[in-house]
């Protein structure tokens, strides 16, 4: 399953992947990951629904990865004030905790009522791992508020990643949580060559590439 919405002059956005789900599983060896998914953007029960069908494909292989965005023209696409991402993105996750869960649920915030909805297909794992992806003191800071996982960026190096654990467990001991009790993910890009140096000239390229778009999109 592969679901995409797309704007003028740049990639196409996944709202939803199961990789090889669509077997129904049965040659599934690895756990399906959906990340850098803009939740700000989505209605978050939506997600949830399209988080269970792939969850339900691949016979509870799936993991949820979201992240808050930071892109005005992903914004302006779909009518969504960048203002508002942070309280869409932690009403979001509050919406995400209890639809994954699988069970009916109520909810009223700033952004998002429900009342007595229940996500369908129930998802076969109760609840569906849900990642944080956070590269901003606030947004990791906010992650470890709620107890979820980091996924942590391919760009990070060491020093950043110690700052980032502690600004997450510094938050997450305030908030009652217990930082030990979270497997984080920390994301590497990896270039494969039977050659050294073809290796690091097709990797150093493909990254500079891959940069590029995410900053010049329309070029």
């Amino acid at each position: 399953m592969d679901i995409r919405a797309s704007f003028p002059g740049r990639r196409l956005l996944p709202v939803a992947g199961g990789g090889r789900g669509g077997d129904g599983g049965r040659n599934l060896q690895n756990t399906n990951r959906l990340g850098r998914h803009n939740l700000p953007l989505q209605n978050p029960v939506r997600v949830a629904e399209d988080a269970a069908v792939v969850d339900n494909i691949s016979n509870g292989r799936f993991d949820l990865g979201v992240v808050l965005g930071y892109r005005k023209e992903e914004y302006d696409g779909m009518g969504v004030p960048m203002i508002e991402r942070p309280s869409r993105m932690e009403e979001g996750l509050e919406v995400l905790g209890k639809a994954l869960s699988g069970e009916k649920f109520s909810y009223e915030g700033k952004r998002f009522k429900y009342e007595n909805t229940t996500v369908t297909p129930k998802p076969v794992q109760k609840p569906v791992p849900l990642y944080v992806g956070a590269f901003e003191e606030p947004a990791i800071r906010r992650a470890g508020r709620f107890g979820l996982p980091l996924l942590i960026g391919p760009g990070r190096t060491v020093s950043m990643v110690r700052d980032t654990l502690g600004y997450y467990n510094d938050e997450a001991k305030k908030a009652g949580k217990d930082p030990d009790a979270v497997e984080h993910i920390l994301l590497r890009e990896t270039f494969v060559s039977p050659d050294r140096n073809k290796a690091i000239e097709g990797g150093t390229k493909y990254i500079i590439d891959h940069v590029q778009v995410l900053l010049h999109p329309q070029g």
